[in-house]
């Protein structure tokens, strides 16, 4: 009998050898699988979001981060106690024999929203903004204000959200609520406001009405509160000032708010210029233009390496030329290829060339549209009128010594009684978002195309008045053509309207004013076209002489 019991015993381990390579790494998916998708249900959503979890036999390791050694807790017991992995043998018995929580707590590393509270208050008003975590803190705050404020109607703006972090010190901040009624005492009605501020810590700051979106941006800088959210907690406070301040106070107040503001748009435009940029990694380039023995270098490349390498490359390939690299701007947020290359194309006289740091180069000459550059260089992404900035001192240069001939603006409008579809070219950014708003304006109910160019290779219009105020309206129009064209004397003349007729034979110029002008107009017409219910539509347009 004993000299079967060593093989008997041998054949069982092997088995059980084999039957644990079989089963561990199935038991080990289904596990993980089961307390993930635990982890993914609703009531943990914005909390456990950054929690992973992974098993190893019946043993659960845990990672990731959260805000709160709360949450931290939350996500073992939850492992620990309520995976039930269906179809699998045990029934409804827990499979998880132990839990090794390597989760890390952090609250500044999650962008959950964060306790805040702006009040403003001033005569016959309260407005209070802000972020709490449940309706009880919101009701007690208010109560709190209440006892120590002037009787006032109150605007609640204050946003509740169960899953933003709590306040560091709740009980203090409401216990030391400011006394109002104190600070405001003795202080004319137009001197009877105020602001309070508190990120939940225990502490308020109080500022005067006049306070900026930069102060309170400043005391807010950990909350993650957003410029926009600034400004709509102290509208009413501002809308009030601004109605009951004298004149001269009011004029004063608003050309030095008006600097202010200005001064904090500029800076969080340049800020979001600059985070839009980081966020694309838009490749670097360099361009250059060259007139009289002269190149002038522009771009954008991330270090000065890359803008000496340019230099460099562009004095070896034009020996002849003055170089003035002064044009070229560091970028940090430009992304340079994983094998730079750089060169320049060679040219002769007068002439335009844009190069990238993937090798790819091309020769333009002077007037050479915009759209051109940019739809040969599309990862640039230029703006509408990036080019014609970067290119308008070399094509006025270019002008004025008669080796370049700029066109005459112009403007044309189409429309199937649903959409208008304006093309053409101005100068300027700015002349183009007049006329967009004044189409827009006076068709409120169509919606616009916009196929408007800006470019430096057309004059400037000194005078839009009489296109502006001649803008057509076509209400009610089945289809429709407008065109303002032939720039005189530094105006732009007024629009002439035609309606469409079915006659195909119909479609006629007299005294166009440019080739291009009439291309223009017929790309509309042939959009239009396109999109008509009625495939026959034909337009005619007459262009008259200005």
């Amino acid at each position: 009998m004993r000299k079967y019991l060593n093989p008997c015993l041998i054949l069982l381990l092997l088995f059980w050898v084999v039957g644990s390579y079989i089963y561990l790494p199935d038991t080990n998916e289904t596990l993980t699988q089961a307390a993930t998708q635990k982890l993914e249900e609703p009531q943990f959503r914005g909390l456990l979001d950054d929690v992973k979890v992974k098993f190893h036999g019946q043993e659960a390791t845990l990672t990731g981060i959260v805000a709160l050694e709360e949450e931290k807790q939350l996500a073992e017991k939850t492992i620990a106690n309520e995976i039930r992995p269906t179809g699998q043998r045990g029934g409804q018995q827990n499979p998880v024999i132990a839990v090794h929580n390597e989760i890390r707590v952090d609250p500044n590393s999650t962008n959950r929203k964060r306790p805040w509270i702006i009040a403003s208050l001033f005569p016959g008003s309260q407005r209070i903004d802000g972020v709490l975590k449940n309706p009880e803190q919101r009701d007690k705050l208010l109560a709190q204000i209440a006892t120590r404020a002037p009787q006032a109607t109150v605007e609640n703006q204050i946003l509740v959200n169960d899953r933003s972090l709590p306040a560091t010190a709740w009980d203090m901040t409401l216990d030391k609520v400011p006394d109002f009624n104190s600070l405001l005492s003795g202080k004319t009605e137009k001197e009877q406001a105020i602001v309070a501020v508190t990120n939940g810590d225990g502490n308020w700051t109080t500022f005067p009405p006049t306070v900026t979106d930069a102060e309170i941006d400043q005391l807010l800088k950990n909350q993650k509160i957003s410029p926009n959210e600034i400004t709509h907690s102290l509208k009413s406070l501002r809308t009030w000032r601004n109605g009951s301040a004298e004149k001269d106070a009011l004029e004063k107040a608003k050309k030095e708010s008006e600097a202010a503001a200005l001064a904090d748009a500029q800076k969080r435009k340049q800020e979001e210029i600059a985070a839009k940029k980081l966020a694309t990694q838009l490749p670097p380039y360099i361009g250059l233009t060259a007139l009289n023995n002269k190149i002038n270098l522009f771009g954008q490349v991330p270090s000065e390496t890359e803008k000496n390498q340019a230099v460099t490359t562009a004095q070896q390939i034009y020996p002849s030329y003055e170089i003035d690299a002064a044009g070229i701007t560091i970028d940090s947020a430009r992304a340079l290829p994983p094998v730079p290359s750089f060169t320049l194309p060679a040219g002769k006289e007068n002439f335009i060339a844009l190069s990238t740091f993937d090798g790819a180069n091309k020769l333009y000459p002077p007037d050479v549209f915009d759209s051109e550059i940019s739809k040969d260089f599309p990862a640039l992404k230029f703006g509408d009128d990036d080019l014609s900035k970067l290119l308008v001192n070399y094509r006025t240069e270019l002008a004025s010594s008669g080796k370049l001939s700029r066109d005459e603006p112009y403007l044309a409008i189409a429309t199937d009684g649903k959409s208008l579809i304006l093309t053409g070219e101005v100068a300027d950014i700015e002349t183009k978002e007049s006329l967009l708003g004044k189409v827009a304006a006076a068709n409120p109910n169509v919606k616009l195309i916009d196929k408007l160019q800006v470019s430096s290779l057309v004059n400037t219009v000194a005078d839009l008045s009489s296109t502006l105020d001649s803008t057509p309206n076509f209400s009610g129009i089945n289809a429709g053509v407008a065109i303002a064209a032939l720039v005189k004397n530094g105006a732009m003349p007024s629009f002439t309207r035609f309606i469409s007729r079915r006659d195909p034979t119909a479609l006629k110029t007299k005294n166009a004013p440019s080739i291009k002008c009439a291309v223009s107009v017929s790309y509309c017409l042939m959009q239009l076209l396109k999109s008509s219910v009625t495939p026959t539509m034909w337009a005619m347009l007459i262009l008259t002489k200005n």
